[in-house]
């Protein structure tokens, strides 16, 4: 199941794959383990996926600090960035639901 034709204008599909392989990149090399933990566990359930922009919230997403980051995913300190507490709340769903799995 793809997403969307509408989701997708703008960028073509060897793009977003491109941009999609650069996310994950920077997903996977994390200073942090816990924050690699985290995103990496979101992008095996959603990294098919993902939206033009989804993608777009976790390129900015992935320029946060990691302690930043990991407050941020666990629930502790909100978003400065109100574009970016939807992705926020789908990495914590995603961890989330680990348990009932």
């Amino acid at each position: 199941m793809g997403t969307p034709r509408e989701e997708t204008v703008g960028y073509g599909d060897a793009e977003m794959r491109e941009r999609k392989k650069r996310v994950r990149y920077h997903m996977a090399r994390r200073a942090n383990l816990e924050v690699e933990a985290l995103l990496m566990h979101f992008w095996e359930i959603e990294g098919e996926r993902l939206t033009v922009e989804d993608v777009e919230a976790l390129e900015k997403l992935l320029e946060i600090d990691d302690l930043d980051l990991l407050e941020m995913l666990l629930g502790k300190r909100t978003s400065p960035f109100q574009e970016l507490q939807g992705i926020v709340a789908k990495i914590r769903r995603a961890w989330d639901e680990r348990l009932t799995r």
